[in-house]
């Protein structure tokens, strides 16, 4: 029996070699690269690897190593990532390992419990819940999600009474702004206070040097006056929110970020929580992240991160591709490590992102050259590399289309053979890649009309559609009547068809409207606010009334009107309950085939409901539709015996269906009813 290298023996050195473990549980042999970082000392670590070198297989490789040889047990590993899909993909290689680990060894009881994998937004959410008090941050504050936060941003902004003279937006613009400008300064760990000394000491620094102001500086100093004006919002914001005890994901971060910093304590605790970290795509962690992380893992701490310079994204939250080049400084002097081997791509494609790089790599960056594996697949459809520049969208997708189809034909080894023609299982796995969602549609169809089958992948499914996003832009218009965006997408869409012409009258019939309503609205001699001539305006109060009809084609004055109707009709209906509400109906007598439309009454209902019934064929198994049920559904008398002092006003009810019907009878109806009176 091969037994498991014990904690209190892992001072005395490893007992498993990278390789060991490999052969033992039946795994690829790790390069040489990988088995220098896998069997690395206990202590801090730069892992620096390309696109597609392994690191993850590396990680949980790493892992392994460091439980078999008993250097921590598995819930002593914490690992953090950026994704969800991420952390679900090291944790599921990392436990897989792991059991092979134990099946192999034979001593579960050695290996109890299981790594911790998170994000790194929900380990800091964690720090917040179990040491937020020490900064006095209440746990149980809830996390605003993204319409969230706009709405009460929105509210505030459109509620400000303070000097705006510089900021030339409007009101939605303002409301994005603020939220950025609070995210950016939750990421640096920034007050406002900070923010506007910091400020005043950049004006009279610039102010104070001779000579003319260059254009660029005059913009700069323009942003930051702009910025000076939003901070009373954000200071407004941040009160709401602590009104409210909520807080968004940039406060979360900032609030673990400070519990870490000023409270050395939590630091001293996570750290006998876990003896090894890991920590992935380093190169995008922000300012806050970073001294989170410091805080509770510097001063030596066994911590390995791995990132690549070259795949740095999140620059506009703060982010920096120099925290690779900090972080050997900031957890004690890291040893450095490199991934080479890619095995993702085929030679030729290194050789143009090897290319591509050189500069990077003559500026200074820590960007090694990418090579192959020793193995790679036989090349498809002729070179793997081609470069096309062309005139026009078409041009590019057609092209794009006949390099798929040569390619498929040529694995398939049919040169004269149509696409479909092409057997299932000689078919090469293709993926076309796009910048801009504008793209799909062309490549889409110009790959189907030459008969390849598509799968457009990465879109928000049923939301992108054009039948729902009408849907969506007429829920909008209903709820918020200023969504013009919304609206002019409707009336310029594949139903009502509303010319450039009538959309032109329809825009100044609505600043009519509105200056009528300036005209008959008193105008203070200073007015606090001067609102934005486009929010007077509204599209849908134009649509309600248009106006003189020669001031638009007769076609399309009629349609105006029309959807003018329908949004008042809908806009009737929008206090009313949604159709998935269950009510649970009384059954009348055995005898009765008749079935009543409105529930049983409750103690304390309005008197005066009256009960219209439904004829059922007994014996019926077949379960009705809402169609069926409706045209079904008749008038019948109400029964005799009636409440004491209720009136004999009738109502009518519609728009009923059934939910279930059991061969017996139905017992439970759902539906949204209007009721009008008769």
């Amino acid at each position: 029996m091969i037994e498991l290298f014990s904690t209190a023996h892992a001072e005395a050195g490893p007992r498993y070699t990278p390789h060991e473990l490999a052969s033992m549980l039946r795994l690829h042999p790790p390069t040489p690269e990988q088995a220098a970082i896998i069997s690395a000392p206990v202590e801090p670590l730069l892992v620096v690897a390309g696109a597609g070198s392994g690191k993850t297989e590396t990680m949980a490789a790493r892992v392994l190593w460091l439980v078999a040889n008993g250097y921590a047990s598995p819930e002593q590993v914490l690992g953090l990532t950026f994704t969800r899909k991420a952390a679900g993909e090291l944790a599921h290689r990392v436990r897989t390992r792991l059991g092979q680990l134990v099946r192999r060894l034979g001593r579960e009881e050695l290996l109890a419990g299981e790594p911790t994998v998170a994000t790194y937004h929900s380990y800091a959410a964690r720090i917040v819940v179990e040491h937020g008090l020490r900064a006095g941050y209440e746990p149980s504050a809830r996390l605003l999600t993204e319409a969230s936060r706009w709405q009460i941003v929105d509210l505030l902004v459109r509620n400000y009474t303070g000097d705006m003279t510089d900021v030339h937006f409007a009101p939605s613009t303002v409301t994005d702004a603020v939220l950025a400008l609070a995210g950016d300064m939750a990421e640096h760990l920034v007050t406002t206070d900070e923010l506007a000394a910091w400020t005043g000491r950049f004006f009279a620094d610039v102010q104070s040097r001779p000579g003319k102001v260059a254009a660029a500086v005059r913009d700069a100093l323009a942003r930051q006056q702009v910025r000076l004006k939003l901070l009373p919002l954000v200071r407004a914001y941040e009160v709401r929110k602590n009104d409210y005890e909520a807080m968004d994901f940039g406060d979360q971060m900032a609030r673990a970020a400070r519990v870490a910093r000023d409270h050395p304590e939590v630091g001293a605790i996570e750290r006998e929580r876990f003896k090894v970290v890991l920590l992935d795509e380093y190169q995008d962690t922000s300012h806050a992240q970073v001294v989170l992380l410091r805080s509770l893992f510097g001063q030596g701490h066994p911590v390995a991160a791995v990132g690549d310079p070259c795949q740095s994204i999140y620059g506009w939250r703060g982010a920096s591709a120099g925290t690779l080049d900090r972080f050997p400084a900031e957890f004690g002097g890291a040893a450095e490590r490199t991934l080479t081997t890619s095995w993702r791509n085929r030679p030729e494609v290194l050789g143009v992102a090897n290319a591509l790089s050189t500069p990077l790599r003559a500026a200074g960056a820590r960007v090694a050259e990418l090579t192959a594996a020793a193995r790679v697949d036989a090349r498809i459809g002729g070179a793997a590399v081609h470069c096309a520049l062309l005139e026009t969208y078409a041009d590019e997708a057609a092209w794009i289309a006949d390099s798929m189809v040569k390619a498929w034909l040529v694995a398939a080894d049919l040169p004269d053979a149509l696409p479909e023609q092409v057997p299932i299982e000689q078919r090469p796995t293709s993926a076309v890649l796009v910048r801009l969602r504008s793209q799909i549609p062309a490549i889409e169809a110009a790959l189907r009309e030459r008969g390849v089958p598509v799968e457009v992948v990465g879109l928000g499914g049923l939301l992108d559609t054009p039948e729902v996003r009408d849907v969506v832009c007429t829920l909008r218009v209903l709820a918020d009547p200023t969504d013009g965006a919304s609206l002019l997408r409707l009336l310029t869409g594949a139903r009502w068809r509303i010319g450039p012409r009538d959309l032109v009258a329809l825009y100044r019939r609505s600043r009519a409207i509105a200056a009528a309503r300036r005209g008959l609205a008193p105008v203070p001699e200073e007015p606090e606010i001067v609102p934005d001539r486009l929010d007077e305006s509204s599209l849908v109060e134009a649509l309600a009334d248009p106006g003189p009809a020669p001031s638009y084609s007769a076609e399309g004055y009629a349609r105006l009107r029309a959807y003018g109707r329908e949004l008042a009709l809908l806009r009737h209906r929008l206090d009313q309950p949604c159709p998935t509400s269950s009510r649970t109906w009384s059954a009348p007598p055995a005898s009765t085939s008749r079935w009543p439309c409105a529930p049983a009454p409750t103690p304390g209902s309005p008197a005066g409901t009256s009960t219209r019934w439904v004829t059922w064929r007994p014996g019926s198994r077949a379960t009705p539709t809402a169609a069926r049920w409706a045209a079904s559904w008749r008038s019948s008398p109400r029964p005799k015996t009636r409440s004491a002092g209720s009136p004999r006003a009738k109502s009518t009810w519609s728009r009923a269906r059934c939910r279930s019907s059991p061969p017996t009878r139905p017992r439970a109806w759902s539906g949204m009813w209007s009721r009008s009176p008769a």
